[in-house]
Order: C-alpha cells, then sequence, then structure tokens
C-alpha cells in the first residue's frame, strides 16, 4: 500500500471487460443516482479544497525518474517547490497533484508511471504510513492502519474492505470529491498493496485479479506482468480481488506494540489537522459527507455507520464534527435527498422507481417527505413540470 497515490485524468471507458468480482455495467440505480448527483457536481471546489502533502509528489517524482536525477525542475512545473516538499506541514490541492502525474508521463515517455513508480520504492518511503502498514499483524489490520494514515498525506484517498465469501476486495477510492482516481494513482496503490502482501504474507499468497476504472493503455502487457494475475479495464473499481480467507493471514512483520503505537502518533496528528481544517466552518466535512452520501445511496445503505466508515472515521466522530458545523447527520441526508429527488423527476424517473434509489424502504415515508420539502405530492410535482 503506497501512500498518497493521485488522478491522471485517465477516462473510464467499459472495454466489455467482464470478471465475477466486478461488472463494467452500472445497475439501474447506480445510473439514476449518478444522473441526480451529476447535477450537483461541486468537482472544481472539491479540486481546490481538497489537499495532498507536499513531501507525496517528490516521493511520485523521485519514483519515476531516473536514480540521481534532479525533479525540481518537474514539480516546477505544477508550481511546488523544494521548501514545500520539505516541509511537513505543507499541503497542495488535488489539482496539483492529478496535474503531477501528466508532467511525470511526458518527461518520461512512458504510458505506466504509477506502475514504476511502486516498483522503485519499499514501503518506508512513506514514513509514518508505511511503517504502520508494515507493523499489522494481518492483511484486514493493514487496511485499518493505511486509512489512518493515509489521511495524513491525502484528503481524499482511502482504501474500502468488500468483505464476501468467498471472494472479498480492497477497493482504492476517493472521497469528498467527483474525481476519481486515474489509472497511474490506482496503479500505484494497488500495485504497492500487491507487492506488500506478497512479500510479508506468511504463506504463498496471489490476488485473484486486479481491476481499474480507467480504459486499457494501449500497452497492457506491463500490468499483466507486474500483478500476474488477469487484469480488467474499464470497471467501476480500482480493486484487487482476493480470497477472503486471507484476511486474517497473519504477516511476518506484525508488530502488535509497534503497530498500537503508530495508531496512537497518527490519531494525534489528526487531531492537531482536524483542529485547523475545521476552522473554516465545517465547509470541506459536508462538501466530503455530501459525496460520500452520493455514494451510499448507490448502494442502498445510508446509514450513518455506513457512511462515517467512507470518510474513515467513526459515526459518533462524525456526529460531533457536524454538531461543530451546527448541523446533522440526518439534516444533510435530508437535503440531498430533496435535491437529489428533484434532479431524478426533472430527468423523468417514474416516481415509484424513486424511493428505494434515495434509500427509503417504502412510498409512505418519500411521499411525507417530499410533500415536507415542497408541499406538493410527487404526482403534481411532475405534472407541473411536463406543463413547462
Amino acid at each position: 500500500m503506497h501512500g498518497g497515490g493521485e488522478g491522471d485524468g485517465s477516462e473510464r471507458v467499459d472495454e466489455g471487460d467482464s470478471h465475477p468480482a466486478a461488472e463494467a455495467i452500472l445497475t439501474p440505480r447506480q445510473v439514476a443516482v449518478t444522473l441526480a448527483a451529476r447535477e450537483m457536481v461541486t468537482a472544481n471546489a472539491d479540486l481546490e479544497s481538497l489537499t495532498v502533502a507536499a513531501s507525496v509528489l517528490e516521493v511520485w517524482a523521485r519514483g519515476c525518474v531516473r536514480v540521481g536525477e534532479d525533479v525540481g525542475f518537474l514539480l516546477a512545473q505544477v508550481g511546488v517547490t523544494p521548501s514545500e516538499c520539505a516541509d511537513p506541514d505543507a499541503r497542495v490541492s488535488l489539482m496539483t497533484a492529478h496535474r503531477l502525474w501528466g508532467v511525470l508521463a511526458k518527461h518520461t515517455g512512458e504510458e505506466c508511471v504509477g506502475l514504476r513508480c511502486a516498483s522503485r520504492f519499499d514501503i518506508e518511503v512513506w514514513g509514518g504510513y508505511g511503517l504502520a502498514v508494515r507493523a499489522s499483524s494481518t492483511v484486514r489490520e493493514t487496511v485499518e492502519n493505511a486509512n489512518r494514515h493515509l489521511r495524513l498525506l491525502h484528503d481524499a484517498a482511502q482504501f474500502r474492505l468488500v468483505e464476501e465469501a468467498p471472494r472479498s476486495r480492497i477497493v482504492y477510492e476517493y472521497v469528498g470529491t467527483e474525481l476519481r482516481p486515474g489509472l497511474q494513482g490506482a496503479a500505484l496503490m494497488l500495485v504497492g498493496t500487491v507487492e506488500l502482501y506478497r512479500r510479508l504474507i506468511v504463506s504463498r499468497w496471489s490476488p485473484i485479479c486486479a481491476t481499474f476504472e480507467a480504459r486499457a493503455p494501449a500497452d497492457r502487457a506491463p500490468y499483466d506482468e507486474v500483478f500476474g494475475v488477469p487484469v480488467h479495464f474499464g470497471q467501476e473499481e480500482n480493486a484487487i480481488v482476493l480470497d477472503s480467507a486471507v484476511l486474517d493471514e497473519a504477516l511476518l512483520s506484525g508488530d502488535p506494540g509497534l503497530s498500537a503505537l503508530y495508531r496512537a502518533q497518527a490519531e494525534e496528528e489528526l487531531a492537531r489537522r482536524r483542529d485547523r481544517v475545521d476552522d473554516d466552518g465545517g465547509r470541506a466535512l459536508l462538501e466530503r459527507l455530501r459525496a460520500a452520501l452520493r455514494a451510499s445511496l448507490g448502494e442502498g445503505d445510508v446509514s450513518i455507520d455506513v457512511v462515517a466508515k467512507r470518510l474513515a472515521m467513526s459515526a459518533r466522530t462524525l456526529q460531533r464534527r457536524l454538531r461543530a458545523a451546527d448541523t446533522t447527520y440526518q439534516l444533510v441526508l435530508d437535503q440531498m435527498r430533496h435535491e437529489m429527488t428533484l434532479a431524478l423527476l426533472k430527468a423523468g424517473t417514474r416516481i415509484d422507481d424513486a424511493p428505494p434509489l434515495l434509500g427509503y424502504s417504502d412510498m409512505t415515508a418519500f411521499r411525507r417527505a417530499f410533500k415536507r420539502w415542497t408541499n406538493k405530492t410527487p404526482h403534481e410535482l411532475q405534472r407541473e413540470q411536463r406543463s413547462d
């Protein structure tokens, strides 16, 4: 798990690749919710408000160039200075990090700079992040420790463990922005994760397959070679698929004492960062929450526990931070449902199809909420829209 991967602007295109763990075709629920969500996109604002540690960009650059080659001129092309990279508290916008992958690809003439970067460094190069992941006792714990420290490096990136039998997935994704990880950033993170497990899992291990949202590159041979298993492009997730039994496998480098120490250090630093970030009145948190809610609505579960997990925090912490921003989880969810309902109806969605797309268990609850929002029934509003 290499720290802080970033998007490179690759489009997600269905190449017709399919496998049991990741379907390339969106479900009707996901299509409808995506259409509604696109009417509320705030991606440009997110790209500027969400940040990445400046030091991470220097690591990416050094991982892509020849040993000993100066990376200062590459970083300068995206407006990052050596002093910023040396400052552990310096942050750059997600857009800046996004642009760097393009600069690195152009400089090296390689389409797979993310793979190159992942192969050049051991995980310890990421400081506390790498040390905490290596000290984890099991594969499951690596995901928890990775996310805790990843938040210190990258505001949007996280790993999500999807447990199913007999196969599970470790998904690399963004929260709090409409931007999706591009191929280079996703390759960096997933290859780093696979190589880590290959070295540290006690039993001989290899993933079942890997999936990427981006379209297949012109030369996919490097991906097939690095992963050594089927690699599928144009999918819904950036993920590695693995046998569920592996999640509780012991790691050779596991050290419970060190893991607890690194976890405490990360929580202390996160609390310090939250105190600074929350000075904006909670705006950044609300943007991230809305993005997480859109994703959860697409999957049909908007319980606070599920959504808080997407934001890499506990439900109690989310509630406390929302109170500090003078709002509540239910108020934000209600506003989201109101906006998405109007967008769905405007897009021509049948009224009977709307409640489950918005997380309502029955039509009665949906109608009651709709009446409260608009002082009209759903049918009355849709008739008005048609007459206009």
